[in-house]
């Protein structure tokens, strides 16, 4: 499951859930998640999805203490980040402690800033 939601197959997410042939909520060696794996790549729709379906928290972290929020915020995914705002009750401030903006900006090429920008931007509304 956390392979087609990395890759944004969403008709094998469908598919597998369907079938009844993957977990959603099955976290990998290092406690990454199919909702970790969409959020972390910008899947919006694959992660609706498994946030539709999924009963584990979009809180839930990795083994380095990172979260579904805390990647999407940094890899500049507003919409994932607002999918798990809204839709999975993740928590703002967590992700304000975990990833301090300063810290991830000067890593980031001029357009992730732009997207960083945006992410802040909705974090604070929250």
């Amino acid at each position: 499951m956390a392979i087609a939601a990395r890759n944004g197959h969403l008709a094998v997410c469908r598919l597998l859930l369907a079938e009844g042939k993957a977990d959603p909520d099955m976290a990998g060696t290092l406690g990454g998640t199919a909702v970790y794996a969409a959020a972390c790549n910008g899947h919006t729709d694959v992660l609706q999805l498994l946030l539709s379906v999924s009963t584990a928290t979009a809180d839930a972290t990795m083994s380095n203490g990172l979260t579904p929020l805390v990647v999407a915020s940094t890899c500049g995914h507003a919409e994932a980040c607002r999918l798990l705002l809204t839709e999975g009750g993740s928590d703002v401030n967590k992700a304000r402690y975990l990833c301090p903006p300063c810290l991830i900006a000067p890593a980031l090429p001029r357009n992730k800033l732009q997207q960083q920008a945006s992410v802040l931007l909705l974090l604070n509304r929250v």
